[in-house]
């Protein structure tokens, strides 16, 4: 079924509370990889040093008010600069996929008629497409082993909440959780385990002190004997 018009959604909140419609020109770009270019004397061509990842992108919308122009266009100023830092934004021409950004302005409105009114609101964000299949978890009872297909091209850095005391095993990563009064979360995007507020790093040991990643296709998951796995895969797309 096709949408009549398109929307955002951004800390939670649609743009269609402010009347704010959009197009999405700019929302099928895709992120710079963060490479530098060394001149060496003597050699033609430059040397291509790749740092490993994607730099943040800029993700223009297409606004328009045709409607109670002016408390809509204030509403919204208030909204949007009033919110810090990351937050999650979706839009429907991506209705699978969301983005973290944040929005700091510039807010520049050129108003076509006494109640409607264009713009460009730009946010900044980061590289990845996050798929929302990505965020259901999945569980992984003790004794139990799996293998899971990561549909992207990229490797993925999940959110795993254990259960329990012993080891477990992601690919070639096997994880060793000595001490656990209840559950413990381990974040491969942040490189932290805690539980709750409270700091759990030293409960948990990682061979070649590596996170667990699910890596592209087919990924394999032991949860040893002893513990629980209950794993968020945040697969991931530019």
């Amino acid at each position: 079924m096709s949408i009549p018009f398109h929307y955002f959604t951004y800390n939670g909140r649609s743009s269609l509370e402010f009347n704010t419609k959009i197009s999405g020109n700019g929302t099928f770009a895709a992120p710079q990889r963060d490479i530098e270019k060394q001149e060496v004397p003597g050699r033609s061509g430059d040397l291509l040093i790749d740092n490993g990842k994607f730099k943040n992108i800029t993700i223009p919308y297409e606004a328009y008010i045709t409607e109670d122009f002016d408390h809509s266009i204030a509403a919204l100023r208030a909204f949007l600069l009033s919110t810090a830092g990351y937050q999650r934004l979706e839009d429907t021409y991506h209705p699978d996929e969301f983005r973290m950004a944040a929005y700091a302005g510039p807010f520049d409105p050129k108003v076509h008629a006494v109640s409607s009114g264009s713009f460009t609101l730009e946010f900044d964000c980061m590289p990845q497409r996050f798929l929302k299949s990505g965020e259901i978890a999945f569980r992984v009872n003790a004794g139990e082993a799996m293998k899971i297909w990561n549909p992207c091209e990229y490797t993925a850095k999940p959110e795993i909440i254990v259960t329990g005391t012993g080891t477990f095993q992601v690919n070639d990563v096997t994880a060793q959780v000595a001490e656990n009064s209840g559950s413990i979360t381990i974040d491969s995007e942040i490189q932290e385990c805690f539980d709750g507020t409270t700091n759990k790093n030293s409960a948990v040991s990682f061979s070649g002190y590596k996170f667990p990643e699910l890596v592209p296709g087919e990924n394999y998951i032991f949860a040893g004997n002893t513990v629980n796995l209950q794993i968020k895969p945040r697969w991931w797309t530019i």
